[in-house]
């Protein structure tokens, strides 16, 4: 039973890092999108579908991804898996990462510069997640 709760836990934690780091990719997809002023497919095909503001389309999808991430987070302090302050720490974070996600977006790099300062971000958070006490591995 130990070693059951102890390997939900750590998947637990492997899934909220990669879960943030997934949502500060697709944050870097809809930054950029944005940045070059374009959405989302999704949110165009949406808008255009029933005749909507893209903006308020994508409002409705970062509150969304907000809504779920957050009940899926409370669902693992409730399980156990993670406590309530770690909880909002990851939430924290992730407001963080968009951040610096966003500042990335904003500067001339070029894709090799990018993706350097993407992959330092990475390591910045597995060391955030080990220095947090969660687990990543």
């Amino acid at each position: 039973m130990r070693k059951t709760k102890l390997a939900l836990v750590v998947t637990g934690g492997v899934l909220l890092v990669a879960t943030t780091v997934a949502g500060g990719v697709f944050a870097l997809n809809n930054v950029s999108a944005l940045i070059n002023g374009e959405y989302p497919t999704i949110v165009e095909n949406i808008a255009t579908k029933f005749n909507l503001n893209p903006s308020e389309v994508e409002q409705v999808f970062e509150s969304t991804r907000i809504q779920e991430r957050t009940e899926r987070l409370s669902q693992a302090v409730v399980d156990g898996d993670i406590t309530e302050a770690q909880k909002n720490l990851i939430l924290e974070k992730e407001n963080e990462f968009r951040a610096s996600i966003e500042k990335i977006n904003s500067q001339e790099l070029t894709a090799d510069a990018r993706h350097e300062a993407i992959q330092n971000l990475r390591s910045d958070l597995i060391d955030w997640a080990e220095e947090n006490d969660i687990t990543t591995k």
